[in-house]
């Protein structure tokens, strides 16, 4: 070796040490108000721009070091060098993946992808190390089994349709539409077989060779991520790619310490409390949850509990233990079992109460087996660090004011009851002790070197946006719970939620609840008859936040059915934007009624709006729109068999068909299973009177008007009637009580005056 190799190796190491600093400097101060509306994708690509950037001045220098025998052979070098490349180009390339492929892409693809592509390319630098021979027969299986795999993804796209059908299970395990799951399918693979090797590589590589300069060259590149990562996707809170590849870090780098302290040797005495400890506070945080978008009428409102849950739960083992092992795997309990659900408890769904930075939410994602493997990791590492620090006190000091802050924080979230914070919280003092760990077993030349300093910055760091994550979570949740308390349309309720937004721009529920009250003003400016300018105001704020709670989750069906509500209200005319938010939505919830009964309704709506147009209308067009509302308030009723709303949707569609007997058949049901509902009430007494029973009309007119005396359109019709059988004193005092109500209703002063 020349004598400008050193000085080149460590330019490089220096290089790669800088980048990290810098990184670690940066991130926190995309949680600080003044670059906090700073773009996501921008932060995504800075971060992927700086590891990367880091991961190849780390290669550079080993390989300097003629650590790697790749560097003897051209050849061999530039086919490394274009994996490297291919690797670095995927990570930036999944931005647009969607345009390539056409697939959608959500949280769990960009996971699979990033975490695939990070653990394959630790897998090339492991190949690198290995013989010319070696490495020849590594990389052509690698790359042809590549190709070969891609062709076989591409034929099954083309020619499967039943995929979902012949994998049982493969739908529950992602969560997500077959036409996504089948784009996901090479990165799983890959993924699967990534993770198999890197396996290999930790416990047979580095394990046998701690103290040797590979074992610490590898420990090394892990710790470089670990630092920047762990404080860098506290900023970039929903970035679920990040965070998987640092968790899937986080396992690997703990089993290798689990193997190094060799704690499995001491059995089941101390293994087994803390399986059943973890099984423990894994159901804790397990909670019913509701969806608020279910109508009252036809469901029975029984308020669910912590038995009904686990009993559904232990039903859900039976049928299928793997995916429905516990509350948490909440997609494929809600998928199975929705009609139980909806009939017998309104108990939707059991899921997680996730934190704020979606450390729980993809530990949890996968089930209560996927959860109580992760905890019980999180305290054998706490076990096997309080023993090497307390006992051999090689803890670097540069980590006691983090991990103090860190403990401290813990015990406040546990003052407070919040125990979604509690767990968050675990999980970081877990992430500090594992930094330690891995500085211990890096040598004191790293400690020295770049642990310390790098320690030193993000311990700053951590307590700085620790402190203000604290605060505006705090701040923002206090807000949030006054206005929810406040009421719909109140001003106090308005400005609370205004506040709240200030403290946290990326919750979804602030924006989804200031959104609905925003809409409840608006719809009582119509009542009240406000100025137009007021109500367009109303309106145009009405839309944008709606669009906003899109913006910040897509996937959520709330903000799905709120987008389509706030479009139906406010904007009637365009009604293509509200059929495509529902049509998502019944993608992603296929089991949910409700949005099947919104769809109908929004056909039936469109079918009345044809009729009101001035010119001829196509008839064609319009026999489709109401065919179309049947058959989703048909789907409704498959999924729920005594929904009351999808009954009276039906009845209606068969009214404008003029097919008044079936019309009366189906609003008849619907109204029994209403408990009286005053529109479902209105509407049969309407079609008795189209089919000339108008004595039945008048009996459910009058059991409506004595449930609520001032409703004035069932007041109208029965003072109608009144007329129509000649008792024209009942007559004229029902019309006075309607204009005491509606003092300017111009049809109600000209019966009065065709009566004098």
């Amino acid at each position: 070796m020349s004598k400008r190799l050193p000085s080149l190796v460590i330019l490089f190491e220096r290089i790669s040490q800088f980048i990290v600093l810098l990184t670690i400097f940066f991130i926190p101060l995309f949680s600080f108000p003044l670059l906090s509306d700073f773009p996501d994708k921008a932060k995504q690509v800075f971060l992927l721009f700086a590891v990367s950037l880091a991961m190849l001045f780390y290669l550079m220098s080993i390989a300097l070091k003629r650590e790697i025998y790749v560097v003897r052979h051209p050849a061999m070098a530039g086919v490394a060098a274009l994996c490297v490349i291919l690797v670095i180009a995927a990570l930036f390339g999944n931005f647009s993946y969607q345009s390539i492929f056409g697939f959608e892409r959500d949280s769990a693809h960009v996971l699979s992808s990033f975490v695939a592509y990070f653990l394959f390319f630790w897998l090339v630098v492991w190949m690198m190390r290995q013989p010319l021979a070696l490495q020849k027969i590594l990389f052509f299986i690698l790359l042809s089994g590549y190709s070969v795999f891609l062709l076989a993804v591409f034929w099954l796209i083309g020619t499967s349709s039943t995929l979902g059908y012949l994998i049982p299970g493969l739908k529950e395990l992602t969560g997500m539409p077959l036409f996504n799951t089948i784009g996901a399918l090479e990165q799983f693979a890959l993924f699967m077989a990534v993770v198999c090797s890197t396996a290999l590589i930790t416990f047979f590589d580095v394990g046998t060779k701690k103290n040797s300069s590979r074992g610490r060259s590898v420990l090394r590149f892990c710790l470089v991520v670990l630092i920047v990562g762990s404080f860098g996707f506290v900023a970039l809170s929903g970035q679920k790619f990040v965070l998987g590849a640092l968790l899937t870090l986080f396992f690997l780098l703990s089993c290798y310490f689990i193997r190094q302290a060799r704690i499995y040797h001491r059995g089941w005495s101390v293994l087994l409390p803390m399986m059943l400890f973890a099984f423990g506070l894994l159901f804790l945080f397990a909670r019913p949850s509701f969806l608020p978008t279910l109508p009252s009428s036809g469901v029975s409102t029984q308020k669910p509990t912590f038995d009904i849950a686990a009993n559904v739960a232990l039903r859900a083992v039976r049928v299928n233990p793997f995916f429905g092992f516990g509350p948490a795997s909440y997609r494929f309990v809600y998928s199975r079992f929705y009609p139980e659900y909806l009939n017998n408890t309104s108990l939707w769904n059991a899921r997680f109460e996730y934190s704020y930075s979606g450390v729980l939410a993809l530990i949890t994602d996968s089930g209560v087996v996927g959860g109580m493997v992760w905890l019980f990791v999180i305290f054998v590492v706490v076990l096997i660090s309080v023993r090497s620090f307390v006992r051999e006190r090689t803890m670097p000091r540069v980590l006691y004011p983090g991990l103090c802050m860190v403990w401290l924080m813990f015990v406040v979230a546990m003052f407070f009851m919040n125990f979604s914070l509690t767990l968050e919280l675990l999980f970081w003092i877990y992430a500090a002790l594992l930094i330690g760990l891995s500085a211990n077993h890096t040598g004191h030349t790293l400690v020295r070197s770049s642990i310390i300093p790098s320690g030193a910055v993000a311990v700053a760091a951590s307590i700085a946006v620790g402190l203000v994550l604290i605060v505006r979570v705090a701040n923002a949740e206090m807000l949030y719970q006054r206005a929810r308390n406040e009421g719909l349309s109140s001003d106090s309720a308005i400005v609370h939620l205004n506040r709240a937004r200030l403290w946290s721009r990326h919750d979804d529920r602030i924006v989804r609840l200031l959104a609905e009250n925003i809409l409840a003003r608006f719809e009582r400016g119509l009542q009240a008859k406000k100025s137009e300018d007021e109500l367009r105001g109303l309106a145009q704020s009405a839309l944008e936040l709606a669009e906003e709670t899109l913006r910040l989750n897509y996937n959520d069906t709330r903000n799905l059915n709120l987008a389509a509500v706030v479009y139906t209200t406010v904007a009637p005319s365009d009604s293509s934007k509200a059929l495509d938010y529902l049509t998502r939505a019944t993608k992603l919830e296929p089991n949910n009624p409700v949005f099947f009964y919104q769809l109908g309704t929004l056909y039936v709506e469109m079918y009345e709006g044809l009729l009101r147009k001035g010119d001829s209308p196509d008839k064609k067009n319009m026999r489709d729109v109401l065919t179309r509302a049947e058959s989703f308030f048909r789907e409704a009723l498959l999924l729920h068999h005594s929904y009351a709303s999808a009954y009276i949707g039906l009845g209606h569609v068969y009214g404008l068909r003029n097919n008044i007997p079936r019309a009366l058949e189906f609003t008849e049901r619907g109204y029994s299973l209403s408990s009286g509902d005053m529109e479902a009430g209105l509407q049969l007494a309407l079609f008795y009177i189209q089919d000339n029973q108008k004595k039945r009309a008048a009996e459910v007119l009058d059991a409506l008007i004595t449930s609520q005396p001032d409703y004035a359109n069932a007041l109208l019709y029965r003072a109608l009637l009144y007329k129509e059988e000649g008792n024209k004193n009942e007559a004229r005092r029902l019309f006075e009580s309607i204009l005491t109500y509606n003092p300017d209703s111009v049809e109600v002063k000209q019966q009065l005056q065709a009566l004098q």
